[in-house]
């Protein structure tokens, strides 16, 4: 049976999920199990590796303390399931953008890709996994993907149509669109914020305006 790892570029994945949300007028989140699973298809899931983006904590203490707690949340919810995941921190550094109306700071990820594509070649190469599952849509992935078959591994690409790369599908092994399997994976929100059961047959996304 092939061996799975699973690499999920975290702030890829939330941009997709809140442009879609906003797109419907809702809030979107997963339930990570179920789509780990699905995107495993019934082989043997070895690990997740979650790169996770979280702002300074002296700059946005909410913001930290959110991220912090979906890690926390994240890793008891997989173990619980027996499934291994390991999350990769990443904090985000200020960059001075230069703006027409003068010097602008902001927050931005740095080094996240080549986190992730080192992980993955280190991987390849130590023969820990037989196929790799990129959550991402980035086409800087695209090098590292063909050096990994290469290797003689499978690598497939699991994205969100919004943010997916031509270029990254057509180099990978396989691909698939999120959208096209939501009622599989996705989780409802109540008024409160908090995440309920999903009924598919409630509210298709395909049926939403």
């Amino acid at each position: 049976m092939d061996r799975v790892m699973i690499f999920v570029d975290g702030s890829n994945l939330y941009t997709s999920l809140k442009n879609i949300g906003e797109e419907w007028g809702e809030k979107l989140r997963l339930d990570y199990v179920k789509l780990f699973k699905f995107i495993t298809r019934g082989r043997r899931l070895i690990r997740v590796y979650y790169y996770l983006p979280v702002p300074p904590k002296e700059y946005d203490p909410a913001g930290y303390e959110s991220q912090m707690n979906f890690a926390d949340t994240i890793k008891k919810i997989c173990r619980k399931h027996n499934i291994n995941i390991e999350l990769k921190i990443t904090l985000l550094k200020w960059k001075t953008i230069h703006c027409p109306d003068g010097p602008m700071r902001k927050l931005i990820e740095k080094g996240v890709d080549v986190r992730i594509a080192t992980d993955m070649l280190s991987l390849a190469f130590h023969n820990a996994y037989d196929v790799s599952i990129l959550l991402s849509g980035d086409s800087d992935f695209v090098e590292v993907v063909e050096e990994i078959k290469h290797q003689g591994k499978i690598v497939e690409n699991a994205v969100f149509r919004e943010a997916s790369s031509k270029e990254l599908r057509d180099a990978c092994d396989n691909y698939i669109y999120l959208d096209d399997y939501l009622d599989r994976f996705r989780m409802a929100v109540d008024e409160a914020g908090r995440s309920i059961e999903y009924n598919p047959e409630a509210s298709k996304p395909e049926d939403t305006e």
